[in-house]
C-alpha cells in the first residue's frame, strides 16, 4: 500500500504538463529515471539467486494486450498520452 501526502499546503505546485520543461528540470527527471532503473539492477545484483521476473509477477504482464480492467486502464492512459504527443507535434 502506498500513502501519498498532499504537498500543496507546504507550497508545492503541480507542474503544468501542457508546457514544456526547461533543461534543468528535464535533466533532473532523466537523472531520477536513471536512478530508478539502476535500483532494479542493484536489486538483481544483491539477490542473484532470485529471478526478479518471478518475484515481481506484474512485470511479465502484457499490458498492451491485457483485456481485464487494469489492461483497459493502461490502454486509456497510453491513448491519452499518444493523443497529447500528437497535438504537441502538430504545434512544432
Amino acid at each position: 500500500m502506498i500513502f501519498l501526502e498532499d504537498l500543496r499546503p507546504r507550497g508545492y505546485q503541480m507542474f503544468d504538463r501542457r508546457q514544456g520543461m526547461d533543461v534543468p528540470h528535464t535533466t533532473l527527471v532523466l537523472q531520477e529515471l536513471a536512478r530508478m532503473h539502476a535500483a532494479s539492477r542493484l536489486l538483481q545484483a544483491r539477490t542473484p539467486d532470485q529471478d526478479l521476473w518471478d518475484k515481481f509477477k506484474t512485470i511479465k504482464t502484457d499490458w498492451v494486450n491485457c483485456t481485464d480492467s487494469d489492461g483497459q486502464m493502461f490502454h486509456d492512459m497510453i491513448s491519452t498520452h499518444i493523443s497529447t504527443a500528437e497535438e504537441l507535434l502538430h504545434k512544432v
